[in-house]
């Protein structure tokens, strides 16, 4: 059976320098450090969540994923409305309401609007 620890990163790193008065590094120096901070016993037990609460983590990590790459999502369609079509956000307000969906499917590109007409677009 084997004992998992963690030993506090910066915790090694004022011990080697306490060790020889030197920041040098090698694997060497830090595996020796790190051996005597476990065996003076100045390291902490990992609390590994249940079942349950490893799979929530898991699905709140991935939420949070998912939310960047959504925003990312809506920045770049902000910037192309911007580029392509910037007198869209001043008739619709919200984007990514029905009304302004369904109008961007039909009429894309502002170039299909304006030689649709008005009366068209109205249809």
């Amino acid at each position: 059976d084997i004992k998992i620890v963690i030993v506090n990163p910066h915790h090694v790193n004022k011990s080697k320098e306490l060790e020889d008065n030197s920041p040098t590094k090698s694997d060497y120096k830090d595996a020796k450090v790190i051996a005597d901070l476990i065996r003076n016993g100045k390291y902490s037990e990992p609390k590994l969540p249940a079942m349950e609460y490893a799979e929530l983590r898991i699905l709140m990590n991935f939420r949070e994923k998912v939310m960047v790459s959504l925003n990312q999502v809506k920045a770049r369609v902000h910037n192309w409305f911007d580029r392509y079509f910037p007198e869209y956000l001043s008739v619709f307000k919200d984007w990514e309401g029905k009304t302004s969906l369904m109008t961007m499917r039909q009429f894309p590109t502002p170039e299909e609007i304006v030689s649709t007409g008005a009366r068209g677009v109205l249809a």
